[in-house]
């Protein structure tokens, strides 16, 4: 889970204002779930529907085929040392995102057991048998278009990442943290998770340091659609409380 932290890193150099709120070192529902070997403690994870309702999913055992949407979201279980429980994942091959991650994490990336091309669809997702998927809302709303719940009437859990899609109005850092969280208690990795969790707060507290006192920036975080578009994001973003946290603020509110 390295974007976080590097893009609060590339944050703070750009940036002429700000200062980082709450840096305590702050370890979201951590909890005591670490089992023992060939022993798995059932934990419960708050997450959500397709449909943004809070739900709570109760998992049994470590998910051992984990079907997974969306660059970030693989880079965290990759960064956690899990690709062996990555069975498909929409990640295209071809892609700079692609070739970054096999720089980055070599080999774990040789430990995922497919790689779709294309976006994920209902044929291939349940013909990679998973226990988990792992994603955005736009996961079940956009891609495979069937809902969190008709998945789970299946056997399959699913987790939607509370920062995706404008679930919350203002996806937070805190946020992010407590996804991390999740992820260790789910997969019993939660020294891994602490430990990004702390890199991420120790970042950021530099980041404050360096760039307190200084005046404010108006920021436009944008990415470029496959058609040549300018696609905005607004400050209800992760993103935007990252500016936020640094003092600055994010003015645009259009999408394209």
């Amino acid at each position: 889970m390295k974007s976080l932290i590097f893009l609060a890193a590339i944050l703070g150099t750009i940036f002429i204002g700000g200062f980082f709120v709450n840096s305590e070192e702050y370890i979201p529902n951590a909890g005591s779930n670490s089992a023992d070997v060939g022993q798995y403690t059932p934990v419960t994870i708050d997450t959500y529907d397709s449909n943004r309702n809070k739900i709570q999913m109760t998992f049994t055992h470590k998910p051992q085929r984990v079907v997974v949407d969306e660059l970030n979201t693989m880079e965290t279980l990759l960064a956690l040392g899990l690709g062996d429980s990555i069975v498909e994942t929409s990640v295209s091959p071809k892609s700079m995102s692609y070739k970054r991650l096999l720089q980055e994490y070599p080999e774990e990336m040789a430990k995922i057991q497919k790689k779709t091309v294309h976006s994920l669809n209902t044929e291939t997702v349940l013909s990679a048998n998973p226990d988990l998927i792992l994603g955005w809302k736009s996961t079940f709303t956009s891609i495979l278009r069937r809902p969190t719940q008709w998945w789970n009437a299946r056997g399959i859990k699913t987790y939607v990442v509370a920062t995706s899609n404008h679930i919350l109005n203002y996806g937070t850092i805190e946020d992010e943290k407590q996804f991390l969280a999740d992820m260790g208690k789910i997969f019993h990795v939660e020294p891994k998770t602490n430990h990004l969790i702390r890199e991420i707060q120790d970042e950021l507290k530099t980041t404050q340091e360096a760039v307190q006192g200084k005046p404010q920036q108006r920021v436009m975080v944008i990415e470029v659609s496959g058609r040549g578009a300018f696609i905005n994001y607004d400050d209800g973003w992760l993103v935007g409380d990252m500016v936020r946290s640094l003092g600055g603020c994010m003015p645009v509110k259009e999408k394209r």
